[in-house]
């Protein structure tokens, strides 16, 4: 099964999504590669989490939605990017939809909205786990190039813009 870039789109994340979000960041198999907030989360530190970052212009968070057409659009995972930074970074958390694309459609779909096709300064880049080797292949396939290591020993890719 491939998932068409039709069926995919972002959404800012709001209140009606922690629950759901608080699950995937509670779920050891979703969260392995990632250093940040290791399950179990309290509610009220998810929550904390959510208040500090609704109100920092800097940072963006997207509800990634899968409407396959058969059921009603569901959320399936988060993209974030921060703007100061250029840090841009995925969770996919319906495992069922591991592997089907969605996470590539999400971050073009992400990059395309956020990057000036002209500005040539700056480029978003991305850290990955070493052993996670889907995300590897994910960021290489989007044009990102590994660039040195970064925070907790992880892999950095910088993104090197749209394959011509």
């Amino acid at each position: 099964m491939s998932v068409n870039p039709d069926q995919v789109s972002l959404r800012r994340l709001g209140n009606r999504d922690l629950e759901l979000v608080l699950a995937w960041r509670n779920d050891h198999e979703v969260m392995r590669y990632l250093p940040t907030a290791q399950p179990p989360l309290r509610w009220e530190d998810h929550f904390e989490w959510f208040q500090r970052y609704q109100h920092l212009k800097a940072h963006l968070h997207w509800i990634v939605v899968y409407a396959d057409g058969a059921t009603r659009p569901r959320s399936v995972g988060v993209v974030h990017y921060n703007l100061v930074t250029w840090e841009i970074g995925l969770l996919i958390g319906e495992k069922t939809l591991w592997g089907q694309g969605v996470g590539r459609i999400s971050l073009e779909k992400a990059l395309r909205d956020l990057v000036d096709p002209w500005d040539q300064l700056d480029r978003p880049w991305a850290v990955v786990h070493p052993e996670n080797l889907a995300s590897r292949r994910l960021f290489e396939g989007l044009n990102f190039v590994e660039v040195g290591l970064g925070r907790d020993g992880q892999i950095k890719y910088k993104w090197q813009g749209w394959k011509q």
